[in-house]
């Protein structure tokens, strides 16, 4: 029997390369992705006792980073940055600079509410159900935005005339 801390650590690393994705989805920023990270595992282990099922680790704790960064969103809009440039920093390191590459970049160009379903869903093949769990939308907002998003990637991805 695996104690709490081990428990912890083997949940947070089968879930590691969502949160990333999730977390950069959110901020766009390698800096802030991993600040929120690192908030999120200090949030999460210290509320352990607030998790009921430990099945549904995955999506407890991506509602909690999903707080985290959005409060990091906000408190970026009360702040100037110094340097406006960001570079990309691509959440998969084996992806190819092809279709994957201009769909992300089209993804980082959604508002935050419909880039983070869209991560969600595709990349992270979250169920609308978890999705509005996570983020504390209703289901139907839920398909809402993800319908919203494709509209707006398609628009995106034909002007670009990718497809």
């Amino acid at each position: 029997m695996k104690n709490e801390k081990e428990w912890f650590s083997e949940s947070v690393r089968n879930c590691r390369n969502s949160l990333y994705r999730l977390a950069f989805g959110i901020l766009k920023n390698e800096e802030d992705t991993k600040d929120a990270i690192q908030e999120t595992l200090y949030k999460a282990y210290s509320k352990l006792d607030t998790l009921k099922d430990p099945k549904k680790f995955k999506p407890w704790i991506m509602r909690i980073l999903t707080n985290v960064a959005l409060e990091i969103v906000e408190k970026r809009k009360r702040t100037v940055p110094i340097d406006t440039q960001q570079d990309f920093a691509c959440p998969e390191p084996d992806i190819d600079f092809g279709t994957k590459l201009v769909l992300w970049n089209c993804i980082q160009a959604l508002d935050i509410q419909y880039r983070t379903v869209i991560i969600l869903f595709y990349y992270d093949d979250i169920s609308v159900k978890e999705i509005a769990a996570i983020t504390g939308i209703k289901p139907d907002t839920v398909k809402k935005r993800l319908s919203r998003a494709r509209e707006q990637l398609k628009k995106q991805l034909d002007q670009m005339e990718v497809l």
